[in-house]
């Protein structure tokens, strides 16, 4: 940062003192077309790289990504905008291609700023950045779920209800004729292996005339092979495994249990709001017996299959686990590939770094069962399946000594992820000697830490048995820092827990700042006002 504020300082004095101290700049005829030549197309409506935007006043005051502001009123050394405008690292300089700004255009910039970086509440958006902002605001995907009229047709003798006229409509648009309708016996076997998977028996091809049709489906309906069917499209994407993932691909004998709920859901009928509730927040609604509350924990199976990585529990890429539940969330539940951005705003989706952090924050606040890696094959943080007295009655020493472990393990990989932040924050400046003497201190953190998981693991091998379930928790509640880059050891702004803007926007309320925030965003993804929900499932 010092190298570069000299270049800021230099600018200020090359002006006309006058002009440095009173001179007020016109900001619509001399600031916004600078912003809008050099800016607006990665830092406005249709980008916000860096979280920053320059086509309106708020955003473009407000903290970056980075934890930093772009624009200080009054101050340009402390301005990150003017500092990389005249950066001579090419790697920092903006724009990053093309013409660099002109001495004349940064010392505008450095004017306006020096005044007080005046925005008039008159200097609209340009027309086109406008109307870009407008298309995309309004794709129909966002847009609220209609009941449209069915269209007129010319052969009325084929439709039989609204969806047909649809259909029938674009067929005849097309030029498409009609084809005539299925045998019975095609007919039967069609359904049958859409809703069972399954083929009819003989008999029942026999007997079926084709008449009995919507009676042969409810019994299809009914059967508890119906459930079984369904229920291997939802784990295909909820990516369901008896494994966690990881390099050692560590079993998880319980993991049938979350496979049992999804079954059942199907053939019991339960309603989708309610079936996706369960599964991001089972453990939070309330229960009238140990088997209901059984039953709703086993359901967050859907977060807790979310993937492993890594095989040293004092390097465990946790971070790595949130993503893919976030990104798994986007696609089987939104049609969002929500991934992109953490590490910039989604080049295609109408998602920010903001938005993906926002939700990255009430993952994080959610403790993970730990299924065992190569080098820690132990359990951990499994939820029990019985009340909390028996718990108590059979855990309650056990459990003691655990939390003492667990506190003095979490001590040692705070002490360790603090250094290696440090190391990565300094390290480019250090001596040769110094590094040395650093990653000697590393290496002792990380034995250290290695050392405290060791205990823990002999310690939990020797757990009383009792039922268990690969299912989420509560965790530590708190807001996610943005990872610069993707990359944790780069932390920038923090962001509130919330739902995406383009969906609403909703932020986590302050009563509910204690918790993770898994049961809001169920009620967020649900809402009747978030049209993804009911499109994407259908």
């Amino acid at each position: 940062m010092i190298k570069f504020l000299p270049a800021v300082s230099l600018v200020l004095l090359l002006l006309p003192p006058l002009a440095r101290a009173q001179e007020v700049v016109d900001f619509v005829r001399e600031v916004q077309p600078v912003l809008e030549k050099h800016c607006v197309k990665c830092h406005g409506p249709e980008e916000q790289n860096g979280g920053i935007r320059f086509d309106e006043r708020a955003a473009a005051l407000a903290e970056t990504d980075s934890g930093l502001f772009a624009i200080v009123p009054g101050d340009p050394d402390k301005s990150g905008m003017l500092r990389r405008v005249v950066s001579h690292d090419l790697d920092e300089r903006m724009p990053p291609k093309g013409a660099a700004l002109t001495a004349a255009e940064v010392a505008v910039l450095t004017r306006w700023i020096s005044n007080g970086a005046l925005w008039p509440a008159e200097a609209g958006k340009a027309p086109a950045v406008a109307a870009k902002e407008q298309v995309k605001s309004t794709h129909w995907s966002f847009q609220p779920i209609a009941h449209p009229e069915p269209p007129a047709v010319k052969d009325e003798s084929w439709p039989r209800n609204g969806i047909d006229r649809f259909l029938l409509s674009k067929r005849e648009a097309a030029g498409l004729p009609t084809v005539p309708d299925a045998e019975p016996a095609v007919l039967l076997r069609r359904a049958s292996y859409a809703l069972k998977g399954l083929p009819p028996t003989a008999q029942q091809v026999r007997e079926f005339s084709g008449t009995a049709f919507a009676r042969e489906v409810d019994r299809m309906l009914d059967s508890p092979q119906y459930g079984e069917r369904q229920a291997r499209h939802w784990l295909d994407w909820a990516r369901y495994a008896d494994t966690a993932g990881d390099n050692s691909d560590f079993p998880i004998p319980q993991a049938w249990l979350y496979r049992k709920y999804v079954i059942d859901a199907f053939n019991a009928d339960v309603p989708y709001d309610r079936f996706l509730t369960e599964q991001l927040a089972g453990d939070l609604l309330p229960a009238a017996t140990q088997e209901e509350k059984n039953r709703q924990t086993i359901a967050t199976g859907y977060l807790a299959s979310a993937r492993r990585f890594g095989s040293l529990v004092e390097t465990y890429p946790q971070h790595l686990t949130i993503e893919d539940t976030v990104d798994n969330l986007g696609r089987t539940m939104l049609g969002l590939t929500l991934s992109c951005a953490r590490c910039h705003d989604h080049k295609f989706d109408p998602i920010s770094t903001r938005d993906y952090y926002g939700l990255y924050g009430i993952f994080e606040s959610t403790r993970y069962p730990f299924p065992g890696i190569e080098l820690f094959q132990m359990q951990w943080n499994f939820v029990p399946l019985v009340s909390d007295d028996e718990v108590k009655e059979k855990t309650g020493a056990f459990k003691e000594e655990t939390a003492r472990l667990e506190a003095k393990l979490e001590a040692s990989l705070a002490v360790a992820r603090k250094f290696e932040l440090e190391m990565a924050r300094t390290g480019s400046t250090d001596s040769l000697e110094a590094q040395r003497s650093k990653t000697a201190q590393r290496v002792r953190f990380l034995a250290a830490a290695r050392s405290d998981g060791e205990k823990l693991a002999k310690h939990l091998k020797q757990i009383p048995v009792i039922p268990t379930a690969y299912a989420v928790q509560e965790g530590r509640p708190g807001d996610a820092r943005i990872q610069l880059k993707g990359e944790p050891d780069r932390p920038g702004a923090e962001v509130p827990r919330k739902f995406p803007d383009i969906l609403g926007g909703q932020l986590l309320p302050s009563d509910a700042a204690h918790g993770s925030g898994r049961l809001e965003l169920a009620k967020w993804m649900t809402s009747p006002d978030n049209p993804l929900t009911a499109r994407v499932i259908v």
